[in-house]
Order: structure tokens, then C-alpha cells, then sequence
């Protein structure tokens, strides 16, 4: 499964920025790869992680103004989406898990 996440925080003032840079560091340390800007997805292999890491994204997110929401994917629902333009990163690549196998 995958948690696909976007959101739109308010960079105006210092505070906000202070607020979205915390957000956007807990992300990355919890497992969240940028796909595009302000959309994050992060793999997870069993669905109490899923539901676990979305507890954790909804605890952490900054008191302010602006929009964060998440889609829960399946894998087949996540590698259906189609790259119009651009390159994949190197951590999408890496995220490939067509190779994995589950047990």
C-alpha cells in the first residue's frame, strides 16, 4: 500500500515557513519521498502501517491555515499513474516494488 499525501501550507510569514519546513522534515524522516512539489508518497508493507503512519501524519500536522489530505493506494492503484512529462526521481525508482515478494 501506499499513503499518497498533498498538501498546500501558507508560506508567508517566518512562522509559516518555520511551520511547513517542520512538516516537510518529519516527513522525509518518516519515510515520505517527494514526487512532485507539495505531493509526498510513502510505501507500506502491511496495512496496520498504513493505518499506523496515517495516526502519525494526522498527530503531527502544523496547527495553521492550508489544506493536507492522503489517499490510501494499493500498489496495482499506485503503479498505474503515468508520467505525462518529467523523469522519474531516484527515489521513485527505488521505490519500485514490482520486485517485491510478498509472503
Amino acid at each position: 500500500m501506499r499513503l499518497l499525501l498533498f498538501f498546500d501550507l501558507p508560506t508567508l510569514t517566518k512562522i509559516d515557513k518555520k511551520k511547513y519546513n517542520s512538516f516537510r522534515r518529519f516527513l522525509i524522516k518518516n519515510g515520505f519521498v517527494m514526487i512532485q512539489f507539495s505531493v509526498y508518497v510513502k510505501l507500506c508493507y502491511t496495512e496496520n502501517y498504513t493505518e499506523e503512519s496515517a495516526k502519525k501524519l494526522e498527530k503531527y500536522c502544523p496547527k495553521t491555515e492550508g489544506k493536507i489530505r492522503y489517499l490510501k493506494l494499493t500498489e496495482n492503484q499506485y503503479q498505474s499513474i503515468r508520467l505525462v512529462r518529467g523523469k522519474l526521481t531516484p527515489q521513485e525508482l527505488i521505490q519500485n516494488t514490482k520486485k517485491i515478494v510478498t509472503i
